[in-house]
């Protein structure tokens, strides 16, 4: 029989008529982070999501959004209550008849303050999840929340100035006041009497904690674990202050961390301090053990420029290369060549696809069994055009990217040892991605004292010259056996820090560039639609602008210029110093608040901006 903690029978046997043990409650309302989230974070454009495999290996209906094996602690506490079924996520059912019973509005990676957990992408705060609940004054709620307030906020210094502007004592008093106006917004405006608050567990035992920060001799992180005592104390006093002022109301405190801190092996625990599933670089389950196993997706080709280049140029004579601090200040292994602080966007890609490591670049590749899984041959300030970006210097264009790609394609057929027609079906199941034009226009079209482009055609022809160029690209990397292809339409160059200091003309952006921009991606979607036809009459499912859903769903903002504004506080400023061409300062302090920069350089986004 399966073991439930002692607080939620404590919490059930409060909310259950003693004599019939008829439940109390008509409704449940949860809000929380991921110890509670049951899909809500699905859809978003976020790390901190876990519907696949093998999360919910356990569980009746497989991955839900569940952080976990099985059920939450929310479930169990429901079933207890004697609710027929699980609570339903905020994001499906937020409509019709299953609201009456209750929803679940928590998400992965959300905390008490609205930017906690940003690196990650997009996440519901508690501030939010309160706009989004209805007024129910019977049912009981349960809200936990403060963990990812500590984990993704005040000890990721690299992302959050909290801990640089708060003592310990101070943040969590700066935490509790807030949660403390929270908890009397769902009391006075939402009509909540029944409220469960959960304090914070052993935060400093968990594996990620003890691989991050060292123990020092400890079984565990001490800090964190101070941290979360100390939040928990405060909590405690606010419950009772609550109480004492809302006299028709029921606040009771949940003690996580007690009900963590008892012998492991009491209760029948072996491992305490290792992860059950293998994880990837953010601490989740990594997807990719169940890709390899289905062969899902077996390789991932990358052609593209500075937005996706890893390392390709960093033996070019260029100065378009970005091999130095700050670059790659918040990347594992530091400056790799990428044009960012941290991944780009097909590092992610390639992640959300399951694959263990980033994409080798195919400049310094040379073994052909480290080819089998894919390579990125993008360059930085290349384009289409032969000539496009070669004021700055040397780089890889496009069709020098086809050609390295054949190169590879008989590297493989070398170590795989197959007949053409196996080696040929092995690389049409392969993702490509092709992200190319950018620097068409910014380092060509747009650069006349450089380039005749301009005076030589309208935007109108010129893009009409790009697509068809693209088109013959695209034919060859087809021939090359390519048969999923994402292309990556161009983003809103006119908005880059870089071509607003060249004047707007009283516009928010360079609108000249993002009209031009616009027009290709017209041509673009007429393009894919023209030769998707072609690829059908062959039996594959050659061009589609994102052809799997972990794609789609970040191919939704790949258009990187296109975020809203309101999600960074600066959107129109680099985060690093510059030099003369628009890139970092070798060396040069960057800003410190880098979730909230959409920018990091004159031209290239932050890793939160991806």
């Amino acid at each position: 029989m399966a073991k439930v903690p002692t607080v939620l029978f404590m919490m059930v046997v409060f909310l259950v008529d003693p004599i019939h043990g008829a439940p109390q409650v008509p409704c449940f309302f949860i809000f929380g982070d991921s110890l509670a989230d049951n899909g809500n974070n699905n859809n978003l454009l976020t790390r901190a999501k876990v519907n696949y495999q093998p999360y919910g290996i356990d569980f009746l209906t497989g991955p839900t959004g569940r952080f976990c094996n099985g059920r939450t602690t929310v479930d169990i506490l429901a079933q207890l209550l004697g609710f027929e079924n699980l609570i339903p996520p905020f994001a499906t059912s937020n409509k019709g008849p299953y609201i009456l019973k209750g929803l679940n509005y928590a998400s992965g990676a959300a905390g008490i303050r609205v930017e906690t957990g940003s690196q990650l992408g997009g996440h519901i705060s508690l501030d939010q999840q309160l706009l989004n609940h209805q007024y129910l004054n019977k049912c009981l709620y349960s809200v936990g929340m403060g963990n990812n307030d500590y984990i993704n906020n005040y000890f990721k210094p690299q992302f959050y100035p909290t801990s640089r502007m708060y003592t310990l004592e101070q943040y969590t008093t700066v935490l509790i006041e807030q949660y403390s106006r929270q908890m009397m917004t769902l009391y006075d405006k939402y009509g909540a009497r029944k409220v469960a608050l959960v304090g914070l567990g052993l935060i400093g035992c968990t594996p990620n904690a003890i691989s991050t920060f060292g123990t020092n001799g400890s079984a565990c992180v001490d800090k964190l674990n101070t941290a979360a005592q100390m939040f928990n104390q405060k909590l405690v006093s606010l419950v009772d202050q609550l109480n004492a002022n809302l006299r028709d109301a029921k606040f009771i405190y949940v003690n996580s961390f007690g009900m963590g801190s008892g012998d492991p092996a009491a209760a029948g625990f072996k491992v305490v301090n290792v992860g059950c599933c293998p994880v990837n670089n953010i601490g989740q389950c990594a997807a990719g053990k169940l890709h390899a196993k289905i062969g899902v997706m077996p390789c991932f080709f990358i052609f593209g420029d500075s937005l996706a280049d890893n390392g390709n140029n960093n033996h070019l004579k260029t100065p378009a290369k970005a091999n130095y601090l700050p670059y790659g200040i918040d990347f594992p292994k530091g400056p790799t060549g990428r044009f960012t602080n941290g991944r780009t966007f097909v590092d992610i890609i390639a992640e959300l696809l399951g694959f263990e490591n980033p994409i080798p670049c195919f400049a310094t590749t040379r073994r052909p069994k480290d080819m089998v899984r894919g390579l990125n041959y993008a360059s930085g300030s290349a384009g289409m055009r032969d000539e496009t970006g070669t004021h700055m210097g040397a780089n890889v264009n496009l069709n020098k990217q086809l050609l390295n790609h054949k190169a590879t394609v008989k590297h493989i057929a070398s170590v795989m040892g197959h007949k053409q027609s196996s080696n040929k079906h092995y690389l049409n199941k392969c993702l490509y991605s092709v992200g190319m034009g950018s620097n068409d226009y910014m380092n060509n079209y747009f650069q006349p004292k450089f380039y005749p482009t301009s005076t030589k055609y309208t935007p109108e022809q010129y893009a009409t010259l790009l697509i068809k160029q693209y088109s013959r690209q695209i034919k060859t990397l087809y021939m090359y056996g390519a048969r999923k292809v994402a292309l990556v339409g161009l983003g809103q160059v006119g908005c880059a820090p870089y071509s607003i200091s060249t004047g707007t003309n009283g516009s928010a952006c360079v609108d000249k560039m993002n009209d031009a921009v616009q027009l290709f991606n017209e041509k673009l979607k007429s393009l894919v639609d023209q030769l998707t036809p072609i690829s059908q009459m062959q039996n594959s499912s050659m061009l589609t602008l994102m052809e799997c859903p972990e794609v789609q769903r970040i191919g939704q903002q790949l258009v990187i210029y296109d975020q809203q504004p309101a999600r960074f506080k600066v959107s129109d400023v680099n985060c690093c110093p510059v030099n003369e061409i628009g890139q970092c300062v070798p060396s040069a302090a960057p800003c410190k608040n880098r979730s909230e920069h959409m920018f990091w350089d004159l031209f290239h986004p932050t890793e939160m901006a991806i």
